[in-house]
């Protein structure tokens, strides 16, 4: 049986730290797990950044291909940090795609992952968040966040 494990919300939240505790907890119990960030090079669901920053309109489809073709392969535990959702739908919004088509994306990619776990981290005022984050983590963090 595979599973995969999905840890979502805004830069700063708290995924990247859950994600490595959650995968070494995992591994010290002895369920064979991979940890996938977001930022990975190498990640298997890395859309086409070409595209993303084009405004291609096939960017939400890509990812729900990439997504399919990756679920459809799995045959271990997966933990993702953030991917699915807040890094496609962050460059769908700066194509400026519609609110109706990121409902549509969100609904697919649902459908794709029933399966899939979802631990999202909130934040309740988001302006003072980035403002502790920024301040905790230094410029080079920022500034690796506003080039992202």
């Amino acid at each position: 049986m595979t599973t995969n494990i999905h840890f979502e919300g805004l830069p700063g939240s708290g995924k990247t730290t859950a994600s490595r505790l959650f995968c070494e907890l995992l591994s010290t119990n002895g369920i064979d797990a991979n940890l996938w960030l977001e930022t990975a090079p190498n990640h298997p669901l890395k859309r086409n950044i070409t595209l993303a920053v084009s405004g291609g309109n096939e960017l939400s489809q890509n990812c729900l291909d990439a997504w399919q073709a990756f679920v459809n392969s799995l045959d271990t535990t997966v933990v993702f940090d953030g991917y699915a959702l807040q890094s496609t739908v962050r460059f769908l919004y700066a194509n400026c795609a519609t609110h109706s088509h990121i409902a549509e994306y969100f609904s697919s990619w649902q459908e794709l992952a029933s399966e899939a776990t979802l631990v999202f981290f909130s934040v309740e005022n988001t302006r003072e968040h980035f403002q502790v984050v920024c301040e905790e983590r230094g410029s080079e963090w920022t500034a690796k966040l506003y080039e992202y």
